[in-house]
């Protein structure tokens, strides 16, 4: 199980306080400028405060391990892992000539597991946090995509990288179908 380690070194990072912010985060200016390239690998592993950190290891603790008992460690690290890369390259080359950007978390490798998961198996159900009921794997997908969309159209000025978002979201559907083909291919 990868989600679990994974849960781990996001508390021990953010343990680390803002040090551990300020070296992990997606900064574009230090990513362009300084070639610190190293944090479009570690940005899942900084969060700006524990209700970030508290959202994102909830969210890998559910799909991650939901995921990874379908489909096995390895199908969950390349989905997770190519998603929250793949959006923080989109989010260097959107944000490149705002020099103040921040982006922190792990929440478009989660995505991208989320919208893996709801290709695959659409009516899997999930149990989340509180509610008394489980919600099939398709519904959870769309309920994140319709706010990643309002965020995108309504909230111009907002500190989440919707962007990272989507271009997660769309990862995990593209990495599900890559995999579909070439399981498919005779």
């Amino acid at each position: 199980m990868i989600s679990l380690p994974l849960i781990v070194l996001m508390v021990i990072a953010y343990l680390f306080g803002d040090n551990a912010f300020d070296k992990l985060s997606i900064d574009e200016d230090k990513i362009i400028r300084k070639k610190e390239y190293y944090r479009l690998l570690t940005s899942p592993f900084s969060h700006l405060n524990s209700l970030h950190l508290a959202l994102n290891i909830t969210l890998v603790y559910i799909f991650g391990l939901a995921l990874e008992k379908r489909f096995g460690s390895l199908f969950f690290s390349i989905t997770f892992f190519s998603s929250y890369l793949i959006s923080n390259i989109f989010s260097v080359i959107i944000h490149k000539k705002n020099r103040n950007y921040n982006s922190s978390g792990a929440s478009s490798g989660i995505l991208g597991v989320i919208f893996f998961l709801a290709c695959a198996h659409p009516y899997y159900d999930l149990a989340v946090g509180l509610l008394p009921f489980a919600l099939p794997a398709v519904s959870m997908a769309m309920l994140f995509l319709a706010v990643t969309v309002y965020a995108l159209v309504f909230k111009k000025e907002s500190y989440v990288d919707n962007i990272a978002h989507l271009v997660g979201s769309v990862t995990g559907i593209a990495i599900y179908f890559l995999i579909y083909i070439f399981n498919s291919a005779p």
